[in-house]
């Protein structure tokens, strides 16, 4: 074949007897005057630039037979050569786009082994391996600028999808086309479901990079991470595809890591809608790709909680920053975005707010900046104490360990299912022996106050263990604060024997069943007196300077006389019954009620 074009003349030279003229009416390619070897014809390579060298090489038919040399396929009219589109086909590999090799013009000569890119004007822009063809990525959208024809050298490279882009793995097809308003590739919506449609669509992008903003690209898409960070947060990953989600393909929805049915819009609002924190990480390009911010509105020292290292809904409070407290731990579980889940897998809204909502006091740690995140801050004292959060077996907790640890039982409250918000505390000494029935339970405004509501058995003053009242008045655990804050403190041990520690009874109140928490039991003749500082306007009262407990009832003498009376006056007369008018201390109690005017006014 071609016999009747060998030898003819090219230019300035002519074309020897062994040699073929290229070229249609529009020109040859420019090299060797257009001249190229006999041996090229016909050998599926497109040696001339413009096919002329493989026109009609099968015999009857007049146009460009797809061929790599070896196999032959369907035909192509000379006409739609090198015009950008696969006109060979996509069912045979080898043979796809063999009508858009070796093509030129007059500023790209593509050798007949590259791909000529061209611009949505026709124009070549690039030349390209073959090898870069049907291989799953937007190599010509590199070049071209505004008018890049993207995913040209993708386009009809698979059979179920005739001109348009077969997505690897979605298997969806979309549409690609010279015309941009008729293609759906790099037009910013995920129609592969896995990104790949939106790929190279940027110069400043690699071709298996998709664009975030300004200069920042990631071809980290659909990996569940956030690799795009604060520029346009989550585009790389909004409508990918899982066959479990309800959000593949919407391009407005991000699908959570932890449940894959889940899908947000609200992603970078520093609010948990995933309950895992997903949505919520490297989003202001001051914390790392696995991390949480705690407030995104602070200009320097940015706390980041590290989600991948699982300190995220760890029910550890490590966001303690003003107005942020626990946003790390908002939203887990079951739980709404602005509430926390407690160690019973109930939810609260009350955090930081200084009433125990938790079963262990959990929702107020890390409240002040003066204690860890795993410790609370006492409200009244200042005292830091250990939380046991998350419940690690190498933690001894604080909290409900019968212990007044904050000194006004802020630990202790609600400890017990027989109590409840209006009488949180329940009188006891462990869990094992602690008083039982849900009449053992003590209101909010009863403990540390001074009285024993305890009872007189063996959790007599439980209540007021340890109480702190200010720094100049306060008791370690094991010691009673007297209802006078300034009179000391009183080891349990001589709590309800019968002396008068304190030196205003508080510390004998409620010490037999047959008195009530006001009152002084009198061991001699078995009656109550009030305590004069815990009640008002009664006539028995202690250190009134009467003798209320009187005699015993069955005896004639007097045995223990004025034992309401004894200590009153701690300054003077600590051990002892002081004569006021007189300013004599008696601490003999033989010389009382023996008939003797001990004191000189007969008191």
């Amino acid at each position: 074949s071609y016999n009747d074009e060998k030898g003819c003349e090219a230019g300035a030279s002519d074309c020897t007897t062994a040699q073929f003229l290229c070229g249609f009416s529009t020109g040859t390619r420019p090299e060797a005057d257009g001249c190229i070897a006999e041996s090229l014809l016909c050998d599926g390579a497109n040696d001339c630039g413009d096919f002329s060298d493989e026109f009609a090489c099968v015999s009857g038919n007049a146009e460009y037979t797809c061929s790599d040399g070896t196999t032959n396929g369907g035909n192509v009219a000379i006409a739609s050569t090198c015009d950008g589109v696969n006109d060979c086909g996509a069912a045979n590999s080898a043979l796809r786009f063999r009508d858009e090799l070796g093509c030129y013009d007059t500023n790209y000569n593509c050798a007949n082994d590259e791909f000529a890119c061209r611009d949505t004007t026709g124009a070549i822009v690039q030349c390209i391996a073959y090898t870069k063809v049907c291989d799953g990525y937007n190599d010509c959208g590199q070049y071209g600028g505004a008018n890049a024809w993207h995913y040209q050298d993708e386009a009809g490279c698979n059979t179920a999808c005739a001109a348009g882009y077969y997505c690897p793995t979605t298997n969806i097809c979309v549409p690609v086309s010279k015309v941009t308003s008729a293609s759906e590739v790099c037009d910013g919506d995920n129609n592969c479901q896995n990104l790949r449609d939106e790929m190279g669509c940027n110069t400043n992008c690699a071709s298996d990079e998709i664009h975030c903003g300004g200069t920042t690209c990631t071809s980290n898409v659909c990996d569940d991470n956030n690799d795009c960070g604060s520029e346009n947060p989550y585009t790389d990953e909004f409508g990918c595809f899982d066959p479990a989600s309800n959000c593949g393909g919407d391009v407005t929805l991000f699908q959570c890591v932890s449940d894959s049915a889940t899908c947000v819009s609200d992603v970078c609002d520093g609010n948990n809608d995933c309950g895992d924190f997903s949505d919520e990480l490297n989003c202001d390009g001051n914390c790392g790709v696995d991390e949480f911010t705690c407030d995104t509105s602070l200009t320097s020292n940015w706390l980041c909680v590290d989600q991948g290292a699982g300190d995220t809904c760890d029910g550890l409070a490590d966001c303690n920053v003003a107005q942020r407290h626990y946003a790390d731990e908002l939203g887990c579980g079951t739980c709404n975005i602005d509430q926390y889940q407690c160690s019973d897998n109930t939810c609260t809204d009350g955090i930081c707010d200084g009433t125990k909502d938790c079963p262990l006091l959990e929702d107020e740690q890390n409240c002040d900046f003066g204690c860890d995140s795993d410790e609370y801050k006492c409200t009244i004292s200042g005292r830091c104490i250990q939380l046991d959060v998350p419940f690690a077996a190498t933690i001894t907790t604080e909290v409900c360990d019968w212990s007044n640890d904050c000194g006004d039982y802020a630990d202790e409250l609600l400890c017990d299912a027989e109590c409840d918000a209006a009488n949180p505390f329940k009188c006891g000494n462990s869990a094992t022996d602690k008083a039982a029935g849900a009449a053992n339970c003590v209101a909010a405004g009863s403990i540390c106050d001074g009285i024993n509501d305890c009872g007189s058995g063996d959790y007599k003053y439980t209540d007021e263990d340890g109480c702190y009242k200010s720094a100049s008045a306060e008791c370690p655990v094991g010691e009673f604060l007297c209802y006078d804050n300034t009179a000391g403190c009183v080891a349990n041990a001589d709590l309800c024997d019968g002396v008068n520690d304190c030196g205003d009874y508080s510390d004998e109140g409620h010490c037999n069943a047959a008195c009530d928490s006001t009152s002084f039991y009198c061991p001699s003749r078995g009656n109550c007196v009030d305590i004069k500082v815990l009640v008002a306007g009664t006539a028995d009262v202690t250190c009134n300077g009467e003798n209320d407990c009187g005699r015993p009832l069955d005896q004639v003498g007097e045995t223990d006389p004025y034992m309401d009376e004894i200590g009153c006056d701690q300054t003077n007369c600590p051990n002892g019954y002081w004569c006021s008018a007189t300013s004599i201390c008696i601490t003999n109690t033989t010389q009382l009620c023996n008939g003797q005017n001990d004191c000189g006014d007969y008191s």
